[in-house]
């Protein structure tokens, strides 16, 4: 009699173990499965993937949690690079637009950096380059880009206020030089 209580206590204890071993199968392996399968598609760029399991309070739901914050952060920087891709695809589109015009365009930045000048801008300051150049001696159409555009003017902060108070399009001619220079800002 003894030997069959040893007997179906170790049937038990077997049974029970297959039991824990199917539960951890289904409830820890299963979950770890899916997000294996979730980062194999997110790695592929797919990024619209549900991560299921990332309310669970134990490890496998940490794990998820962190895939999901991983993929939602993926999926903003995605639609950033994007909008950046299209802004820059638009700045493109513009400078080829500006390029392209006969018209002299040369464009400053805040701080009054030239940071563009057209080739019609370019050919025209070089032509007018030795006029110029008897009023401002330093003056070299060749050094524009990147140069400020203060050391043309005689006060550079009457010239500052005057653009930080601009609220409509602003027309001018000064004379430099024997040129006349028509300038709208």
């Amino acid at each position: 009699f003894e030997q069959q209580v040893y007997v179906y206590a170790g049937a038990g204890l077997v049974a029970l173990l297959l039991l824990a071993a199917l539960l951890v199968y289904l409830r820890i392996t299963g979950p770890l499965r899916q997000i294996a399968n979730a980062m194999s598609d997110a790695s592929q760029g797919d990024l619209d993937i549900e991560v299921k399991g990332a309310q669970r309070s134990d490890e496998v739901g940490v794990i998820a949690n962190a895939l999901a914050v991983f993929m939602g952060i993926s999926r903003d920087n995605l639609s950033k690079q994007e909008a950046d891709r299209q802004l820059a695809n638009d700045n493109m589109r513009i400078k080829v637009a500006l390029d392209s015009v006969k018209g002299n365009v040369m464009m400053a930045d805040n701080d009054g950096i030239i940071v563009y000048m057209n080739e019609s801008v370019e050919a025209m300051m070089k032509s007018v380059e030795p006029a110029l150049r008897t009023a401002l001696p330093n003056f070299k159409a060749g050094n524009l880009m990147g140069a400020n555009f203060d050391q043309f003017h005689v006060n550079p902060s009457h010239q500052r206020s005057l653009l930080a108070g601009l609220k409509t399009t602003y027309d001018t001619q000064v004379e430099v030089g024997g040129c006349t220079l028509q300038i709208t800002a």
